[in-house]
């Protein structure tokens, strides 16, 4: 195969990966800079938590994993050396670091419902099972469809202008399956929520609680959408499968971060200054309290739903 095919096949559609790998390394880039603010009052300073360690978790793992894209897709003059093994590599990299951020960004979700259904151990060891199931079967997958991947790497004199994570990798269609559990996971997290919605009649008094449901709306809409967008793609072409994943990891770690962040700005900004280890709302099924009896207490009633995401604001 002469040059001049070579690159117009595998260069150019390498060159959107690259550009998407660039553009959204620089989304979460932007978001990290522009709530690093909000981390610092209201995760640095506040009283340390099971909560705080997922936040930290997600937000760096995250930017860990484009900092590391950003480096090998801006290989342009071939410094790297990188061959078709290491093509294996990075795959594996790819691959099991989003399943990783993918599982705690769920977890986080699992631990909002937990505190929506006032806290009931049943539930969340049905939703931790049902987690346990999604890794292994994602893993599953993936063991069965990585090895089936051919990296044909570059010839050695197109080494300098390699530009992309690995020009000429095929997947199989298997991978486009990959993302099949996430999607049935994400639905059936977002049943649950509706459904608590929907039987515990209006909350349109509880700002705090709309927040918590709006959050988890939009969550949901990216998380799913970016998912069922990659399973979509990796059955058209790779070029857009790679795109697709690519732009995962952002919307994981973007979602996972403002899912606490926007929680812990709230109580900041109000006077609804909470002296326990948690915050307590009222979401039972009863009927709306009226606006002399506001929905934050700190009460020990057992029709209320107890959220882990609001440490004790007063530790600083």
């Amino acid at each position: 195969m002469s040059t001049l095919v070579i690159l117009g096949v595998a260069i150019v559609p390498q060159s959107v990966t690259t550009y998407n790998t660039v553009a959204a390394s620089m989304f979460f880039f932007w978001d990290y800079l522009i709530t690093f603010d909000d981390e610092v009052n209201f995760i640095w300073r506040q009283k340390q938590s099971y909560i705080s360690a997922l936040f930290y978790f997600i937000r760096y793992l995250t930017l860990a994993i484009r900092s590391v894209h950003l480096i090998f897709c801006a290989n342009v003059f071939g410094y790297l050396g990188i061959t078709a093994p290491d093509c294996t590599v990075w795959r594996w990299f790819q691959v099991l670091s989003g399943q990783i951020l993918f599982c705690i960004v769920e977890l986080l979700l699992i631990t909002r419902i937990y505190a929506l259904y006032e806290k009931s151990t049943k539930l969340l060891g049905v939703l931790l099972f049902f987690l346990l199931l999604e890794f292994s079967a994602m893993m599953a997958l993936v063991i069965t469809s990585l090895p089936k991947e051919v990296a044909k790497g570059l010839p050695p004199a197109l080494a300098h202008i390699h530009s992309a994570p690995c020009i000429g990798i095929s997947q199989p269609k298997e991978f486009a399956s990959l993302w099949i559990p996430a999607l049935i996971m994400q639905t059936t997290l977002s049943i649950l929520v509706a459904w608590k919605v929907l039987r515990s009649g209006s909350f349109t008094g509880n700002r705090l609680l709309t927040i918590f449901v709006r959050d988890h709306l939009w969550a949901f809409l990216m998380i799913f959408g970016v998912a069922f967008w990659a399973t979509l793609a990796y059955e058209l072409t790779d070029d857009l499968g790679e795109t697709a994943l690519t732009w995962t990891y952002s919307v994981l770690g973007f979602a996972g971060t403002r899912l606490v962040l926007n929680l812990r700005g709230y109580t900041e900004s109000t006077d609804e200054v909470l002296t326990s280890e948690i915050s307590e709302i009222n979401f039972s099924s009863v009927p709306p309290a009226p606006s002399s009896s506001p929905y934050i207490q700190t009460s020990d009633s057992s029709t209320l739903c107890h959220t882990m995401f609001i440490e004790n604001q007063s530790s600083k």
